[in-house]
């Protein structure tokens, strides 16, 4: 299983905050994501070249303009609610265009077939 991860800014009413999110690279599948208002080091040491990171940054511009930027968010705990229900939309219900499934779907049958 390839995958990769990315940190965006986002600004809040008061203050900004940082968003990490590694993609499996085949399903597009979000396996985790975290928020901080530091970029210590546990934070944001990531691996891989900025070339393999063409899925995670259309992610992240996803959320960005298709959420983030019709929200208005008051602090990190707001923030935080919100990006668990777009996230949990994002990997079961929306479907993406290049995959013609869910990235659950995506990587739930890729997990079939690697099992039998």
């Amino acid at each position: 299983m390839v995958w990769r991860s990315e940190i965006t800014y986002i600004p809040l009413r008061r203050g900004f905050t940082y968003l990490v999110a590694p993609v499996i690279w085949h399903s597009r599948e979000v396996l985790s994501w975290r928020i901080s208002n530091t970029l210590d080091t546990d934070f944001c040491v990531m691996d891989g070249r900025c070339t393999d990171n063409i899925f995670i940054e259309r992610l992240l511009w996803t959320v960005k303009y298709h959420y983030l930027h019709l929200q208005s968010f008051e602090n990190g705990f707001e923030l935080q609610k919100g990006l668990r229900s777009w996230f949990e939309y994002y990997n079961r219900e929306r479907t993406h265009q290049s995959l013609g499934m869910t990235p659950d779907e995506c990587y739930f049958r890729e997990q079939m077939k690697q099992a039998a």
